[in-house]
């Protein structure tokens, strides 16, 4: 898994753009997989894939800013946003977090119509598609917060 995780990493976005919420700074943007590495890599090592969904699969560049203020917002649990976000911010995000469901979506239909896998995968199989609509939920959660703010 571990190899399977480092060549997700390896695997180039395309060329670095300004961030994907205020449009700046793309010299110092950082690359954001909307899919987390260790659920692409889940996949792979189910489906067998060779790379080939991961390839498809969108990425955007977020400024160190606004890539901590994601994490914070996916993760958090009080309800409450760290920082005061402007309408511009705010639809952003609200943009980013259903691009990402709709990412995360793809994955478990790729999953769920996936025929080749062995008896002993299905238990993974199923494993995986209740942590990636955990993580769905978690999306739907920061939206309702990023609503609510």
């Amino acid at each position: 898994m571990k190899r399977i995780n480092a060549e997700i990493r390896r695997i180039k976005f395309k060329e670095r753009q300004n961030c994907y919420i205020c449009d700046r700074y793309k010299d110092i943007a950082e690359a954001h997989h909307l899919i987390e590495v260790s659920d692409i890599g889940k996949y792979i090592e189910i489906i067998q894939d060779d790379f080939q969904f991961y390839k498809s699969l969108k990425g955007v560049w977020l400024c160190p800013n606004h890539h901590t203020i994601y994490h914070k917002i996916y993760s958090n649990k009080g309800g409450k946003i760290c920082v005061e976000l402007d309408e511009k911010e705010r639809d952003g995000y609200m943009n980013l977090y259903k691009y990402a469901q709709t990412e995360y979506k793809k994955l478990i239909e790729g999953i769920e119509n996936s025929f080749k896998i062995s008896d002993e995968e299905k238990a993974l199989k199923y494993e995986v598609i209740s942590r990636i609509k955990k993580k769905i939920d978690k999306i739907e959660k920061g939206m309702e917060i990023l609503a609510l703010n």
